[in-house]
């Protein structure tokens, strides 16, 4: 036996002798309420209930009556050994005091209700911890869950600061997420594409109840069936309905549709690029494009030889005589200019007209030599952007007389909330140039408002966040806390979760983790939750957590993870659907 253990068993013998001499009363009912404490598991809290009995019997008493009541049997026990007899007298006068228990005993009763129950503590929470036991639900906790429970299901899912994904075992209070956490950035992942969509959708949900802006870049199937929610209706059908209670403007990429015989959603273009100068045009479309594959030499060309062709439309414009580009075909014409000795040739007409055109003569000519020296300068860039002209999608890409038009800019400013759904299962690789494109244009709307000094109060939630590049990513949670925006991803892959939850400050975890987010460094051992260690959940106690709650048996279960500014983790959390 370890020496530790072995001097806490001796203590408690002694203990133990002690009371049985001295304070029988308070040894017995240390042993009672002990195995109720095991046997109920209800919380230490419980034992409240006999200290208070004790107390207040005590001040009725009176604490020197009750001190001497206590002692009474303990003094007369010491008096009677310390008597100068032989041991048969004091034999037969231990008897007779032991007989006449009724009168000494219960005078105990009111300092040992005191004292038993503050052993009974200090005897319950090592068998607790050691046991890892689960408390039994008391009637508070079971109201307090039921009543969360009803207002989830009603949709109630705003918080007086925040959003509330679920419900924690055994206390039944909120398992909730503040803006201020979800500011520095929100992960939610799992192995179920529409679990994962819920969680996120959760968020969008409060933030529509508390008004804020919010931006939806939806490239995840949407096909969250009713027999998995038990409600009717897809996730941009919830949307538009909460818009409707909470009389917010939805602008929806795509078609509108009409509500209640009220009209909440709005058939809306998106078209960044014609109204933007070249620098800012230039860089939407750099970001837009996927360049894997394309060595990181050949992108600066890319971005000179686009920055010159917006030069030359943002000139057709002013030019009465130019290209009419007032139908949206930026993108027609960029795949045109994107030819060989199509920019020059473009030039050449304008340069009678336009004084500009002859100082960008050079610079035109230079990169035009360089494309016909090496045709495949340009290809990557010039197919994927003919491909996303070509695609169907891109009708939506150009202004029409019967739609909306979106702009990140006004949405921040009029409060709107506007839905980008993208299912790249449909849509292919057009999806998700479109849903780069978004992400860039709010990068660059919220980096003029960091710079103003302004707080957008707004939710960008973008689900099936592996089709874009961690970096542009990461990039648009770093302004989170600058710019007052939360940013929630949301991700089944694995690869893509665990190299994200680096970047974030919340994990939300729903039922089964993808393989590999949460497995401990090596050389690193997870701590239990609440202990003393780094200011942040550790890789360790999320696997610690996700091994303990997410058993086949609890495959639906929320385990929340938070860095800042408080560490918390809350593991095992009931989701109400």
């Amino acid at each position: 036996m370890p020496q530790r253990a072995d001097l806490a068993a001796s203590v408690a013998v002694g203990a133990f002798l002690t009371q049985l001499i001295f304070a029988q009363l308070t040894l017995a009912l240390v042993i009672c309420l002990a195995v109720i404490s095991k046997v109920s598991r209800w919380r230490p809290l419980w034992l409240a209930v006999p200290a208070t009995a004790g107390v207040a019997w005590l001040l009725a008493v009176g604490i020197r009556p009750a001190t001497a009541g206590y002692l009474a049997g303990g003094g007369r026990l010491l008096s009677l050994l310390a008597h100068q007899d032989t041991l048969a007298v004091k034999a037969r006068a231990f008897g007779a005091m032991l007989a006449g228990w009724r009168r000494w005993l219960p005078g105990q009763l009111p300092l040992a209700l005191v004292g038993a129950t503050a052993q009974a503590v200090i005897l319950s929470l090592p068998g607790r911890i050691a046991a890892k036991l689960p408390y039994r639900s008391g009637a508070l906790v079971a109201a307090r869950s039921a009543y969360l429970a009803a207002t989830l299901r009603r949709g109630e899912l705003a918080t007086c600061d925040g959003c509330c994904l679920g419900i924690v075992p055994g206390t039944g209070r909120r398992a909730a997420v503040s803006w201020r956490e979800a500011e520095a950035g929100v992960l939610c992942t799992g192995q179920d594409v529409a679990e994962v969509s819920a969680t996120g959708r959760a968020f969008v949900l409060a933030a529509i109840q508390h008004r804020k802006t919010v931006v939806v870049i939806d490239l995840a199937s949407d096909e969250e069936s009713d027999a998995t929610h038990g409600r009717r209706g897809s996730r941009a059908d919830r949307i538009e309905s909460e818009c409707g209670a909470a009389g917010a403007p939805l602008l929806r990429f795509g078609s509108g549709a009409h509500q209640g015989g009220r009209s909440f959603r709005r058939s809306a273009h998106y078209d960044p690029l014609s109204g933007a100068g070249p620098a800012r045009a230039t860089s939407l479309t750099m970001a837009m494009i996927d360049w894997t594959g394309v060595a990181h030499a050949r992108q600066p060309f890319c971005a000179n030889y686009l920055n010159a062709a917006f030069t030359v439309l943002a000139m057709s414009r002013a030019d009465a005589a130019g290209a009419d580009l007032r139908g949206g075909a930026v993108l027609d014409e960029l795949v045109r200019l994107m030819a060989p000795g199509a920019l020059r040739a473009r030039l050449a007409q304008m340069r009678g007209r336009s004084r500009a055109a002859g100082l960008l003569a050079g610079r035109v000519g230079e990169l035009s030599r360089q494309l016909e020296a090496d045709p495949v300068a340009l290809a990557l860039m010039a197919a994927q952007v003919a491909e996303l002209s070509a695609a169907a999608l891109s009708q939506l890409l150009r202004p029409a007389a019967d739609r909306a038009s979106i702009s990140i800019a006004g949405a921040l400013a009029g409060r709107e909330v506007v839905l980008f759904p993208l299912d790249r299962r449909v849509l292919g690789g057009s999806a998700a140039m479109i849903a780069r494109l978004v992400v860039a244009d709010l990068i660059n709307t919220l980096v003029g408002c960091g710079e103003l000094g302004g707080r957008t109060d707004c939710l960008v939630w973008i689900n099936g966040c592996e089709a874009l590049d961690r970096r542009q990513l990461a990039a648009l949670v770093a302004l989170g806390e600058r710019t007052g925006t939360a940013v929630v991803l949301g991700t089944v892959i694995s690869s893509a979760a665990a190299a994200l939850a680096a970047d974030v400050n919340v994990v939300a975890v729903r039922g089964a983790s993808p393989a590999g987010l949460a497995a401990p460094p090596a050389g690193q051992s997870g701590l239990a939750p609440g202990s003393a260690g780094p200011p942040a959940p550790t890789q360790g106690e999320l696997a610690d957590a996700l091994a303990r709650f997410h058993a086949p048996g609890c495959s639906d279960a929320l385990t929340i993870a938070v860095r800042r500014p408080s560490r918390r983790l809350l593991a095992g959390c009931e989701v109400v659907r």
